[in-house]
């Protein structure tokens, strides 16, 4: 399971990536990490896929887009398409 972190304001971004699945697509998850009151909380995400992701690489795209919309409240995260 290939992982990449980011940050984005001020918060950390952990996206997680499965697959190939079968027909190849990939999928993956993402927890935003903020700190609040001197403790980290994490929020855990799995969004259902829209479209599929043909490669690892489309894959961290489109999990990192989606936390980042979510960051900036325009997603709630759950479909991989409201990002």
């Amino acid at each position: 399971m290939p992982a990449q972190v980011a940050e984005y304001k001020g918060r950390r971004i952990s996206v997680s990536v499965y697959g190939p699945h079968g027909g190849g697509a990939y999928t993956g998850s993402f927890v935003i990490t903020e700190t609040k009151r001197d403790e980290d909380v994490d929020y855990l995400y799995t969004p259902i896929w829209d479209a599929p992701a043909h490669s690892e690489g489309d894959a961290f795209g489109v999990l990192l887009k989606v936390a980042r919309a979510v960051i900036d409240g325009t997603s709630d995260g759950t479909r991989t398409g409201n990002g």
